[in-house]
C-alpha cells in the first residue's frame, strides 16, 4: 500500500514538470552517463562564463580576419578532432578519463561555435577570386600608404626633438657661460649667494615675462649693462604696481644683484637692500646683503643683519637629530598643493633654501667676531654652522667653513706653522679651484708677514695677487693688500705694511668698497702719519 501511494505521488509529480525541466533533466543525465561521476563533478563544478566568452572572442577574431579566410575552418578542424579524441577516451572509460571531461567540453562548445562560423560565412554572398584578390591589393595600398604616412611623422617629430635638444644644450652652455662671466670663482662669497645667484640667473633667462626676455635677449647677445637697466625698470614698476607681489619685485632685484655682482658690487649691494627692504623674511635675499656688506667693509651692517637670522633661537624652527646634525622644519607649507609627493619636494626645497642660509649667516657672523678679536664666539659659530653639513649636506659650505677656521688657528703664534702647512696643502692641492689657491697664497703670506719674513710674504702675496687678477676679482685684491699690509705692520715694518694699506685703500676706492676705504683711512691717519 505504501508503495502504491509512493509511486502515485512520483508519477504526479513528473507530470507537473515542464518541457525545459525533462531537457534539462535529460541533458544533465545523458551527461553523467556519458561523462561518469568524477568527470560530470569536474564539469558541474566549472564556471563556464569565462569559457564561453573566450570561445565567442577567438571565433569573432578569426571570422574577422579577412585576410587569413581559411583560419576558421581550420579552427573547427582542430576543435572537432579534439573533441572525437577526448569523447572517445571518456567512452572507453580509461582510469584517467574523468581528467578529459573539462577539455572534452570546452572542444565540444568550440566545435559548436567555429561550426555556426562556418555556415553563417557559406550562406553569405561571397565574392569571385578576382574581386576577393583586388580587395586584398587595395588593403594592402592603404596599409602601405599609412605606413608611409606614419614614417614621415616619426622623422618630422624625431628631427624636432633633436632640433630641441640641441637649443636646449644651446641654451645650457650659454647659461655656464653667464654664470662664469657674472659670478666670479671667489672664495668669499658664502655658498648661500652663489647658489642664488645661480638660480636668479637661470630663472631669468627661463622666465616666461615678455619684458624680462627682452633683457634676457640683451644679457645673451654680451650687453649686461642694459639687461640690468631694463630689469631696474621692470623692478621699478613691480615695487610700484598693486598688483605685482612684494615677492615677485624682491626677486627681480636679486636678478639685478646677480648681473650687477661682478662689474657694479656696490650697485648689487644696493639692489639687494632693496629687496630685504620688500620681503625682509627672505633669509636668502638678508645673507647675500649681510655677505657683500662685510666684503665691502660695512661691518656693522653685517653684523645686525646676519644676527638678525641667527641671534633668536625661538625664530628659527631648528631641529637636531641624534648625531647632532641641525636642520630647518618649514614653519608654513605651501598651499595649493594636491600632490603629497610634490608637496613633499617643494617643502623640503624651501628647508634646504632656509638650512643652507642661516648655515651661511652662522659663517659670517663667525667672521665678524673675528674682527672683533672674539675667536671664542666665532668657533663656537662655527661649529654651529658645520652642523649643518654632516652627513655631506652643503659640501661647498663645508669648504668655507674648513678655511675660516684656519684663518682663526692664526690667531694663535703656536698655530702659525700648522696652519701654513695646512694653507700649503690646500695651494698645492690637484683639487683645489682657484679662489681657493688665492685664498691659501693670501693666508700664507699673511703668516709670513706675521713671522717677520718679508720676502716669502712678498712672494706668496704675487701668488694670490696673479690669481685674483686672473679672476678679475678687484675687492679680493684689494682685501690682500689690506691683510699682508696689517700684518707686515703688526710684525714691526711699519713703512712697508703702510704702503701695502695705502694701496689696499685706492684699490677699495677703485672697487667700490668705500667703507673699507673710511676704514684704512682712519688707519692710515692715526698708524701711518709719520711713514713715507
Amino acid at each position: 500500500m505504501t508503495v502504491n501511494n509512493n509511486q502515485n505521488l512520483s508519477t504526479n509529480g513528473h507530470r507537473e514538470r515542464s518541457i525545459a525541466d525533462w531537457s534539462v533533466a535529460l541533458a544533465k543525465y545523458s551527461l553523467r552517463r556519458f561523462l561518469g561521476r568524477d568527470g560530470y563533478r569536474r564539469v558541474a563544478s566549472r564556471k563556464w562564463t569565462s569559457s564561453g566568452l573566450t570561445i565567442g572572442a577567438l571565433g569573432l577574431t578569426a571570422d574577422l580576419m579577412q585576410v587569413f579566410g581559411s583560419i576558421v575552418e581550420i579552427g573547427l578542424a582542430i576543435a572537432a578532432m579534439s573533441a572525437a579524441v577526448f569523447g572517445f577516451i571518456i567512452l572507453k572509460r580509461f582510469r584517467f578519463c574523468a581528467s578529459f571531461a573539462v577539455p572534452f567540453m570546452f572542444a565540444a562548445l568550440t566545435t559548436l561555435f567555429f561550426g555556426g562560423v562556418v555556415v553563417a560565412k557559406g550562406a553569405a554572398s561571397v565574392p569571385d577570386d578576382r574581386g576577393l584578390v583586388a580587395t586584398i591589393f587595395d588593403r594592402l595600398d592603404r596599409i602601405d600608404e599609412t605606413t608611409r604616412r606614419i614614417e614621415t611623422t616619426v622623422n618630422e617629430t624625431a628631427n624636432d626633438v633633436r632640433s630641441t635638444k640641441q637649443s636646449v644644450e644651446s641654451l645650457e652652455a650659454r647659461i655656464d657661460e653667464i654664470l662664469r662671466e657674472r659670478l666670479p670663482e671667489n672664495a668669499e662669497i658664502n655658498p648661500a649667494t652663489r647658489e642664488a645667484f645661480e638660480t636668479a640667473l637661470r630663472d631669468l633667462v627661463m622666465s616666461n615675462s615678455a619684458r624680462k626676455q627682452e633683457a634676457v635677449t640683451s644679457l645673451l647677445s654680451g650687453d649686461a649693462e642694459e639687461a640690468a637697466r631694463r630689469l631696474e625698470a621692470i623692478a621699478e614698476d613691480q615695487t610700484r604696481s598693486a598688483s605685482a607681489t612684494a615677492h615677485e619685485a624682491s626677486k627681480t632685484w636679486i636678478e639685478i644683484a646677480a648681473l650687477k655682482f661682478k662689474s657694479e658690487p656696490q650697485g648689487a649691494l644696493d639692489a639687494l637692500k632693496q629687496a630685504v627692504r620688500l620681503e625682509p623674511a627672505n633669509k636668502t635675499a638678508n645673507v647675500m646683503a649681510a655677505g657683500l656688506a662685510y666684503q665691502f667693509g660695512d661691518l656693522e651692517e653685517a653684523f645686525d643683519t646676519t644676527l638678525r637670522l641667527v641671534g633668536g633661537e625661538g625664530d628659527i624652527p631648528v631641529w637636531e637629530r641624534n648625531d647632532g646634525q641641525l636642520g630647518i622644519r618649514l614653519a608654513k607649507p605651501p598651499r595649493g598643493v594636491e600632490d603629497p609627493e610634490e608637496r613633499r619636494r617643494i617643502i623640503r626645497q624651501i628647508e634646504r633654501k632656509e638650512e643652507l642660509a642661516v648655515a651661511s649667516a652662522l659663517v659670517i657672523h663667525a667672521q665678524l667676531y673675528f674682527h672683533r678679536d672674539d675667536s671664542g664666539t666665532a668657533l663656537k659659530l662655527l661649529e654651529r654652522a658645520e652642523r649643518f653639513t654632516r652627513a655631506g649636506r652643503f659640501p661647498a659650505l663645508a669648504r668655507t667653513i674648513e678655511l675660516s677656521r684656519l684663518r682663526y688657528q692664526q690667531r694663535s703664534t703656536a698655530s702659525l706653522e700648522s696652519a701654513f702647512n695646512d694653507w700649503l696643502a690646500i695651494a698645492e692641492s690637484q683639487g683645489s679651484s682657484g679662489s681657493e689657491r688665492a685664498a691659501a697664497f693670501a693666508q700664507m703670506a699673511i703668516i709670513c708677514a706675521r713671522r717677520g719674513d718679508e720676502d716669502d710674504a712678498r712672494r706668496y702675496f704675487l701668488e694670490a695677487r696673479a690669481y685674483y687678477r686672473e679672476m678679475n676679482d678687484a675687492l679680493g685684491e684689494a682685501s690682500l693688500y689690506r691683510a699682508v699690509g696689517a700684518g707686515i705692520y703688526s710684525a714691526g715694518n711699519r713703512e712697508t705694511g703702510c704702503g701695502y694699506l695705502r694701496d689696499a685703500k685706492e684699490k677699495y676706492l677703485t672697487a667700490g668698497g668705500d667703507e673699507w676705504a673710511d676704514r684704512l683711512n682712519a688707519v692710515i691717519a692715526l698708524g701711518c702719519a709719520n711713514s713715507p
